[in-house]
């Protein structure tokens, strides 16, 4: 019988892949069982998985918990409730102490990502390399202050 993420966690340490964009399905082969795909061809993220979110800033990404899915008919969409993760350094993130305020999102905003659980920290590691922001900062001009001055004047 195919295990479910809470009973995979009490195993020691797991590797969680949900995935959710269809291009990266066949990507990952870590979990066994079945993937659901939406109208749109994105697949569906299963209770317990852990996804990225845009941040509130613009490219970067928060880390989250899929807590409860929920098709839409209507739309052809299908909206995910999460719970937000905090990072706790060396790349861990966990619940924090009491359960936070679920957040809702659609399923194309979700990223996939690859955690491990760890069970000596209770915690979620998620290689930082799969969080690059995608928005590049510009290079520093040196002269901006002197620029900005003389424009003033």
């Amino acid at each position: 019988a195919p295990r479910t993420n809470a009973a995979r966690q009490i195993l020691g340490r797991v590797v969680f892949a949900p995935r959710c964009c269809i291009e990266n399905a066949s990507a990952n082969t870590a979990s066994s069982t079945p993937r659901t795909i939406d109208a749109r061809g994105f697949v569906v993220p299963q209770v317990g998985d852990i996804v990225k979110v845009p941040s509130k800033w613009p490219g970067e990404w928060d880390v989250a918990q899929v807590d409860f899915v929920q098709s839409i008919p209507s739309r052809d969409a299908v909206e995910v409730d999460l719970l937000p993760l905090k990072p706790i350094g060396r790349d861990l993130y966990r619940m924090p102490g009491r359960k936070p305020a679920s957040m809702r999102t659609e399923v194309s905003k979700l990223g996939r990502l690859e955690a491990e659980y760890v069970r000596s920290s209770d915690a979620y590691l998620v290689s930082a390399d799969q969080l690059v922001p995608l928005v590049t900062r510009k290079a520093v001009d040196p002269n901006a202050a002197a620029k900005a001055i003389e424009e003033y004047r």
